[in-house]
């Protein structure tokens, strides 16, 4: 089966208030490092696969558009580093989108880019042949390129894959069109992964659970850092300037 052309959508907020749950461990500065490396590596991975076809773009959808400009891969088109975290900035990958102010919380940004990618499939032509979209959250420090390609070819109309625990969803693989009145709504919060095959079984839609060491392990609190493996700490300890233990 040819896998269907995909838009990978990555929400991001800014980088003053993610991590809150890490504040024990990190000062701010640290946690906007930490941000920032774990959305490079996100956006590292899904340029790779829109440089091989296997994806037909990446929208980043955010409250702070020139916070995204500045610290993702190239999105300014230089080589410039990031002026607070010192990194790099590499190749264009990516179109940013500010969050609708009338459409708070992730859903409804996650809503607003989906209706951004149609609109510009349909009327301005990019993104040709696009018929999905993928969301995928911007710190999974162990996501691959072969991670993202299990979800672009799974056979199920709507594919979840999980946090670790099993309940969560970190990545969500669904058809840019579903018939409906509301169509397909994100149901990200406590408890996604249930609510996400509930939506999808509410539309006649098949769907599958994917769970792999890249997909499961996100970065939220203390317990997720000491179940990554010994490498992956080593190279997002560097990035951030120093390990993560409680200060």
């Amino acid at each position: 089966m040819t896998s269907p052309r995909t838009v990978a959508v990555v929400p991001l907020r800014d980088g003053v208030s993610g991590k809150s749950r890490l504040a024990a461990a990190l000062d701010p500065g640290a946690r906007r490092r930490l941000v920032v490396a774990l959305a490079r590596h996100v956006g590292e991975v899904l340029a790779s696969l829109v440089a091989d076809g296997g994806l037909a773009g990446v929208v980043v959808v955010t409250a702070d558009v020139p916070f995204v400009e500045e610290v993702l891969p190239g999105l300014n088109g230089n080589s410039s580093p990031d002026r607070q975290s010192g990194l790099p900035i590499r190749s264009r990958v990516a179109e940013v989108i500010p969050e609708p102010p009338d459409r708070p919380g992730l859903n409804g940004a996650l809503d607003h880019a989906r209706e951004h990618v149609r609109e510009h499939a349909r009327e301005h032509g990019a993104y040709p042949g696009a018929d999905r979209v993928l969301v995928v959250h911007a710190d999974l420090p162990r996501l691959t390129a072969a991670d993202v390609h299990a979800l672009l070819t799974t056979e199920a109309d709507v594919a979840v894959a999980t946090d670790r625990h099993g309940t969560g969803t970190n990545l969500l693989s669904v058809p840019l069109e579903v018939p409906g009145a509301d169509g397909f709504r994100f149901r990200f919060g406590p408890g996604s992964r249930a609510a996400h095959e509930a939506e999808a079984a509410a539309h006649g839609l098949t769907s599958a659970v994917v769970q792999r060491p890249g997909t499961t392990a996100d970065l939220d609190t203390l317990d997720d850092w000491a179940e990554l493996p010994r490498e992956i700490r080593a190279r997002v300890g560097a990035a951030v300037g120093h390990p993560l233990t409680a200060r």
